[in-house]
């Protein structure tokens, strides 16, 4: 999925999305510009290093510069 923010497409993927190889190659097929990324994991300590690795794979798949934002806190 696309949305259109002024002149520049971002790609979404949410949760989980990043851990799968072809939700950002989808993204960039549709035309996306910058992938971002939405997510609420919560903390796992240790999980950060698997982050890095997941978005580095997403973008030297795809070339896409990546937002990626985790919601914190308590709902």
């Amino acid at each position: 999925m696309c949305v259109r923010i002024g002149r520049v497409k971002f790609g979404l993927n949410i949760c989980a999305d990043i851990w799968q190889e072809h939700a950002a190659e989808k993204a960039l097929d549709a035309g996306a510009q910058i992938l971002l990324v939405l997510n609420a994991s919560p903390y796992h300590l240790d999980k950060q290093q698997s982050r890095y690795e997941a978005i580095r794979d997403r973008t030297g798949e795809t070339r896409l510069s990546v937002v990626y934002a985790n919601w914190s806190g308590a709902g």
